[in-house]
């Protein structure tokens, strides 16, 4: 039965399609050379006239989990990614749920990765090869962190930063590093683990948390189930499943069919896991850290329910956070006040009342240590 189930699975693999470029509905061009287990994907906008200029989209390495070939688990969140003038690389790390063993995914991984760069460099799409994002659910999010530990023998460009969704390898241990201390302490690295996730629990966020250089900008953000009936939402290990049946390639195993069987588009999608990435664009395209390491306290909000009322925080541990100043700096005079306004040390001056000195002054009075009164000083 083994064995027929193994032709089964191998037979399946050869029906998958040759190298092609099609036009997927929503004006997605879709490069398919997905046929061997080292294969891959590339979504991209369609490029019409001079509404694209050079460099003025960016790459997405988005890898999935074990078993994930077909890209309509996760079509809905590619889908959005491409929306938001992004390249998405979709690489191929096994042949079948059996093949080739767990000790050889990186090495698929890189060949699938580097082979759809390299294609990238050939037909001429405006897309700046520098700072790439990645986003990785449950063993991609495994095949993520290693690409990111061992960026630079594997000549990937330096990471801009990386969303984790639900990483891990459960008891297998293929591309696992011990630490991960060698991720550059630069690259902004948000981890999301689940509470009832009964695949892979949260042993691997821990390990890339804990292991990661001290003072690095890493956030690890633990989400639990809350609400009730029709709104309410899990903490499984499949969150990140969201359906597009465009991007669905006709291949089907036990992961596919259980996608097709568990996958929603709820809050944890378009509030959690799709922000998370879409902030992390936005901040590669202005040069500035990532907004959630902006936050000061352990708890993130989480939006609210339909009624108005708010949903539970979501648990945030942080190794790093993006200075205060830093950031004001790169804001406008006005969105700067505002900020300070609403900061509770923050005391506005009396109306009518001419400040005796600049914006810039004023940050650096608020910013500087309190120094001390001496002795007997208050």
């Amino acid at each position: 039965m083994r064995i027929l189930t193994l032709l089964t699975l191998c037979l399946a693999a050869r029906t998958l399609p040759a190298q092609r470029l099609d036009t997927l509905p929503g004006d997605i061009v879709r490069y398919d050379d997905y046929a061997t287990q080292e294969g891959y994907y590339i979504f991209y906008p369609v490029i019409a006239g001079d509404v694209y200029s050079r460099d003025s989209l960016g790459i997405v390495v988005f890898t999935h989990g074990y078993g994930g070939l077909n890209p309509l688990n996760y079509g809905a969140w590619i889908r959005h990614l491409v929306e938001q003038r992004q390249v998405v690389i979709y690489p191929r790390y096994q042949r079948n749920l059996l093949l080739p063993r767990p000790k050889a995914f990186a090495k698929t991984h890189h060949a699938a990765l580097t082979s759809a760069l390299a294609y990238l460099d050939t037909v001429g799409i405006p897309v700046a090869h520098t700072a790439p994002i990645y986003v990785g659910h449950s063993y991609g999010g495994t095949l993520t962190a290693y690409a990111l530990a061992k960026q630079d023998s594997l000549g990937y460009a330096p990471a801009f930063g990386a969303v984790l969704a639900a990483p891990g390898t459960n008891r297998l241990k293929g591309a696992r590093l011990r630490s991960y201390a060698s991720i550059d302490p630069t690259t902004q690295l948000i981890i999301v683990s689940h509470a009832d996730d009964e695949v892979v629990g949260d042993e691997f966020s821990r390990l890339v948390f804990e292991s990661v250089a001290d003072k690095s900008q890493t956030l690890w953000i633990e989400q639990r189930a809350q609400g009730k009936g029709e709104g309410k939402l899990g903490a499984s290990h499949n969150e990140c499943y969201a359906i597009d049946e465009a991007f669905d390639s006709g291949y089907r195993n036990f992961t596919t069919r259980r996608a097709l069987r568990v996958a929603c588009d709820d809050a944890l999608d378009r509030e959690l896991y799709w922000p998370l990435v879409d902030q992390m664009i936005v901040a590669r395209r202005d040069g500035m850290p990532h907004p959630a390491f902006y936050n000061y306290t352990e708890l993130l909000p989480f939006g609210a329910w339909e009624d108005g009322s708010p949903r539970e925080e979501l648990v945030a541990h942080y190794r790093g956070r993006a200075p205060r100043r830093s950031h004001f700096l790169n804001l406008s005079d006005e969105t700067r006040l505002t900020l300070l306004s609403e900061d509770e040390d923050y005391v506005p001056p009396p109306k009518n009342v001419k400040i005796p000195y600049t914006l810039e002054e004023m940050l650096e009075r608020l910013s500087a240590p309190a120094e001390s009164a001496g002795p007997g000083g208050q």
